[in-house]
């Protein structure tokens, strides 16, 4: 498989508050065929969607230790409420394989190249709240990352 643009198609569908960032079509590997999807949370950052930015072009310099390339998930949970659902807006950054999930694997799943990524604006820390709203919209990817 390659790129899966019909994830959008499939957000919609499961009521998802979504805003494809421009280039999402094309962007992450061409060798991606999921078969799970994962969590992640940011772990930082004040504001609506502060790591957008880095989730789309990735971490660090390139050619410098630590350097990650973006995308580094699929979608992005920001902390914006949609005002008409209720729900988290999500942004819809990559349907090709994204380095979330590392080159491992676990039970034939093959890590970046098999598994969808989530990634949600969240200090991870008792500190922030995670309302049900937070999870109703995090369930609602994943069952559209499942379709």
């Amino acid at each position: 498989m390659t790129f899966h643009p019909e994830v959008l198609r499939f957000l919609r569908d499961d009521g998802v508050p979504v805003r494809p960032v421009n280039g999402w079509e094309q962007r992450g590997g061409e060798s991606f065929n999921p078969r799970a999807s994962i969590n992640h949370h940011t772990a930082g950052g004040s504001g609506l969607a502060p790591s957008l930015g880095i989730c789309v072009r990735g971490r660090g310099t390139p050619g410098a230790p630590g350097y990650l390339p973006g995308p580094l998930c699929h979608v992005l949970q920001s902390r914006e409420v949609d005002p008409a659902t209720g729900l988290d807006v999500c942004y819809l950054i990559a349907a090709g394989t994204a380095n979330h999930a590392g080159k491992g694997g676990w039970k034939g799943l093959s890590g970046n190249a098999s598994v969808w990524g989530l990634e949600i604006e969240h200090r991870g820390t008792v500190a922030e709240p995670f309302p049900a709203s937070r999870r109703e919209t995090a369930v609602r990817v994943h069952a559209a990352f499942a379709r």
